[in-house]
């Protein structure tokens, strides 16, 4: 009996130490291609926004970066994680330890294990960014002072909170979370009591889930009473009037509370990267009526998968080179791995505009390629030869 456990006890032993072998060399690699990435954005990021930076102070600068670089992280992650595969497994393949691993009985997708288990690993670390910091980061980055002054906006339109009453603006800037050009309309069984138009209308947060808008430079025009032979009553808000006869004290504006939150707004056409999962659920059960959220939603589950799957596709390349043609088959190897990475990124925003339209589910519009491009993937691995 111990005569036939004991080679197995030992080959289990020998694969673990080839194990962590092959993960540091991956590890290794990643850690360049990580560093490599993220310095080459900070340095390209750095010369466009020369211009902004000349006045900022360094210390704001620095805080700018520690709130982007995560978000940055988290985009660029499967393609630093695919670079890092794929040279460490060049480096064993071109040191014929993949060869000597073979020799000893080893299969080559046994060999290369490690790697795409710290490829999933990675994933799930790409996840927790997206789900735990990012979330954490969106207000630092928001209110950065050294943030692209272009101030980009959208048009709104109508929205109606939880209790029917109706909010319109004719701009919204999501890095400002402000409104221009408002009108607030209070209802009150179905009619309008009162109607509030601002000039501008700016988010006072009041912790992370709550606050109300301040709406600035305005007219409320309250309806009469039934019975009442009277015209509208109006009142002026802004700076240095009184927002409410009763409260002679001089107030900046209007305070308007409401169950419109800037979210809610942003979802319509702004990014909500920033929206962990459980925030972002909630929107899609709110805005049941926007396929575009319950793409987003799977999209935050499916997106880290990546990082697996572009290795599928892209560590065949290499271990299946055929070094005989010299640069030339390392040329069109890499141009062959280019043009399916391509494509699954094209067919992957293909298939979710769709899903966005609302002519595809959700579920299959977020996860066909991956199972596409992953299946195939892996059978083209597990074709290598061994």
């Amino acid at each position: 009996m111990a005569s036939t456990s004991f080679p197995a006890a030992r080959r289990l032993r020998i694969l673990g130490i080839l194990d962590a072998y092959v993960l540091r060399h991956f590890l290794g690699s990643y850690a360049i291609c990580v560093g490599t990435g993220l310095g080459l954005f900070i340095i390209g990021d750095i010369f466009d926004r020369i211009s902004l930076y000349k006045d900022e102070p360094i210390g704001a600068i620095v805080d700018y970066y520690a709130a982007r670089l995560p978000v940055v992280y988290y985009h660029l992650g499967p393609f630093m994680t695919l670079a890092g595969a794929m040279f460490a497994v060049a480096r064993l393949e071109r040191a014929n330890e993949l060869l000597a691993m073979k020799a000893a009985g080893i299969s080559v997708f046994r060999a290369i294990l490690p790697v795409l288990v710290g490829a999933a690993a990675l994933a799930v670390i790409g996840a927790l960014d997206q789900e735990l910091l990012i979330p954490r980061l969106a207000e630092r980055l928001r209110s950065s002072s050294v943030i692209d002054r272009d101030d980009p906006w959208f048009e709104p339109g109508i929205f109606r909170d939880k209790y029917g009453n109706v909010l319109w603006a004719a701009r919204y800037y999501p890095g400002r979370q402000a409104l221009a050009v408002v009108t607030f309309r209070l209802q009150e069984d179905g009619v309008g009591r009162e109607t509030i138009h601002a000039a501008r209308a700016r988010w006072i947060p009041e912790g992370r889930r709550r606050g109300y808008w301040l709406l600035e430079e305005g007219v409320r025009r309250e309806r009469p009473a039934a019975g009442e032979d009277v015209p509208y009553r109006e009142r002026r808000f802004g700076r240095g009037l009184p927002a409410d006869p009763a409260d002679p004290k001089e107030t900046e504006g209007l305070p308007l509370r409401t169950s419109i939150y800037p979210v809610d707004i942003e979802i319509v056409a702004s990014d909500v990267s920033y929206l962990s999962y459980r925030d972002l659920d909630a929107q899609r059960r709110r805005h049941d009526y926007l396929p575009r959220l319950g793409v987003l939603l799977h999209a935050r589950v499916a997106d880290p998968a990546a990082h697996v799957v572009l290795c599928f596709i892209g560590l065949p390349f290499v271990l299946g080179a055929d070094r005989s043609r010299g640069g030339r088959g390392i040329f069109a190897g890499l141009l062959a791995l280019v043009v399916l990475c391509a494509g699954f990124f094209v067919l992957a925003f293909m298939l979710r505009d769709l899903g966005e339209k609302g002519v595809l589910g959700p579920a299959l519009a977020v996860w066909l390629p991956v199972g596409i491009f992953g299946a195939g993937g892996l059978l083209n691995l597990l074709r290598v030869q061994t």
